[in-house]
């Protein structure tokens, strides 16, 4: 699969996944299941006046969501082989939202993989509003449900690489982990349980907002974390990290806000601005960047 992709629209861009098994959404190539190297000079998807919002099927409530139907941008899907290659940019103006949806398997990612995706996933992935917030959330009700903004996935294999740069210019950037198990919130490469080197010396995660909100979530394993690696997650992390801090000056940016983080009730839902992530090859994993 290969070739470039441009999706523009004047309004909001919603990508919801549906009321029954196997109904994902997705801009990128690939898909459920689909094996072979995926490629793409570009995947650009712009709302000009609205909003962007990645929503995996049903919330759930007193309906049970449907399995397996995730809402990503980016190539890959859950259970995709090959390797994944393409920077992806991501810009809306009124605010950008991933959630985890109300089934098994139904994450929502910006980014190449997806869940038990297996091969090297790698570009420099952009995310930007001009208004309103960033904001990633893992499910309130099903399990392997998180919000991601990179590559990778729960369980995925594979190395990963790439820049990751999240601006709410005028709002603010949430990680919020969920009440499910494994249905975490993270800016970074990786994922619960992956496997892979991931980030190169020269990556840089950069994130700047007006403020800053991660929280651990009731679920085990729902952690919230900027940065790459993940529970459980499997190999070297590296590549710097800088929140509201400008890539070429070095001088800070900081908005008005506040930095906020705190840890969840669940097992594991630890919440870090950092590479790593609990029992994460029971520690001797390198891990470098400033």
């Amino acid at each position: 699969f290969s070739g470039s992709i441009s999706v523009t629209a004047e309004n909001d861009i919603d990508l919801t996944g549906g009321g029954n098994t196997y109904t994902y959404a997705q801009i990128g190539h690939g898909g459920l299941g689909a094996s072979g190297n995926h490629s793409a000079t570009f995947v650009n998807v712009t709302s000009n006046s609205g909003s962007i919002d990645l929503i995996a099927a049903s919330q759930g409530g007193s309906i049970p969501g449907s399995m397996e139907s995730y809402a990503q941008i980016g190539l890959g899907g859950l259970r995709a082989d090959g390797i994944m290659s393409a920077p992806i940019n991501v810009s809306a103006a009124t605010g950008l939202r991933l959630s985890g949806g109300g089934g098994d398997n139904n994450y929502a990612m910006i980014g190449n993989g997806g869940n038990f995706s297996d091969g090297a996933k790698s570009g420099d992935i952009d995310v930007v509003t001009a208004a309103g917030n960033i904001t990633t959330s893992g499910s309130a009700h099903h399990q392997l449900s998180p919000a991601q903004i990179g590559h990778g996935g729960v369980s995925a294999n594979g190395d990963t690489s790439g820049g990751i740069q999240v601006v709410a210019t005028a709002g603010n950037v949430n990680g919020w982990g969920g009440a499910a198990l494994q249905s975490y919130a993270q800016i970074g490469h990786g994922g619960h349980g992956s496997n892979g080197n991931h980030g190169l010396a020269a990556d840089v995660t950069r994130v700047i907002a007006n403020a800053l909100d991660f929280n651990g979530g009731s679920g085990t394993d729902a952690y919230a974390q900027l940065g790459n690696g993940g529970h459980l997650a499997d190999g070297t992390f590296a590549g710097d990290i800088l929140v509201n801090v400008d890539a070429t000056s070095g001088l800070p940016t900081a908005g008005a806000g506040a930095l906020t983080m705190d840890a969840g009730s669940g097992e594991n839902s630890y919440v870090m601005i950092g590479h790593g992530g609990t029992n994460d090859n029971v520690g001797v994993n390198a891990k470098s960047g400033d």
